[in-house]
């Protein structure tokens, strides 16, 4: 009956199946979290290393794998977001999104829909998130809090949105590179984080990663100043390339 109703029948089999995916995977890895840390507590010199290598020397153990649990759903949420507007680009290609333009769709209106779409799902992979490591410690004494994990599950949103932002920029600019752009800059992010722990990179460098503009939480604080800047820069590139995109031809592979 609507744009954004034959979106949602079109796209809800793959967005469930992420956020069913990032789901048991943050279960998976938050039930490793005694085990890992009785691990790391009994050897000094291991556990001397794993707190160096995420510069986290002084803090919980339990916080810091379940930070880095988070991380690394972090990079699966980005995964999404990438898949999803290459997904609104493969309607265009594919000449989709004609038959809903010819009638009394605009542009906007159809992409904005789509854009909604992808934002409503990185909110609910978020609070996935969050809800996969609140089940996988509660039998656990670990002493952290729902909300600490909400947090968290906020925290790990703020590259997705970027990442979307970027992809509907390109969307607008370079369509035929969509996909590619998008994954380009998480691939791009994580060899950085990699990098940096063995090579001493320019800060100029560093920068360049989306990733090493957030924190590892709930093992630290969230620095929401830096996350507001990561998410007004995502939506600055959406409304440019959204407005790129209402003045362009449609282009086909």
């Amino acid at each position: 009956n609507a744009p954004i109703g034959l979106a949602v029948r079109l796209n809800r089999g793959v967005t469930i199946s992420w956020l069913v995916g990032i789901f048991v995977a943050t279960v998976f890895y938050s039930l490793l979290t005694k085990a890992a840390t009785s691990l790391l507590s009994d050897s000094p010199g291991l556990k001397k290393d794993f707190s160096a290598a995420t510069s986290l020397l002084h803090t919980n153990l339990d916080l810091i794998w379940l930070g880095i649990t988070f991380y690394l759903m972090m990079m699966l949420i980005m995964a999404y977001v990438a898949s999803a507007v290459g997904a609104v680009r493969k309607d265009e290609a594919d000449g989709y999104v004609d038959n809903l333009l010819v009638c009394k769709v605009s542009r906007m209106r159809w992409l904005w829909g789509r854009i909604s779409l992808i934002v409503g799902g990185i909110v609910l992979a978020g609070l996935v998130v969050s809800l996969g490591a609140w089940v996988g410690i509660i039998s656990e004494d670990t002493g952290i809090s729902f909300h600490q994990l909400l947090i968290a599950g906020v925290n790990v949103l703020v590259p997705a949105v970027f990442i979307l932002g970027l992809g509907i920029f390109a969307l607008g600019f370079m369509p035929r590179l969509t996909t590619v752009i998008a994954y380009s800059a998480i691939a791009w992010s994580f060899l950085i984080s990699i990098l940096k722990s063995g090579l001493h990179l320019n800060h100029w460098i560093l920068d360049t990663s989306i990733l090493q503009h957030v924190t590892l939480a709930p093992a630290t604080n969230p620095v929401w100043r830096t996350a507001i800047v990561l998410v007004v820069l995502g939506i600055l590139l959406a409304v440019i390339g959204a407005l790129r995109f209402n003045g362009r031809d449609l282009q086909s592979e």
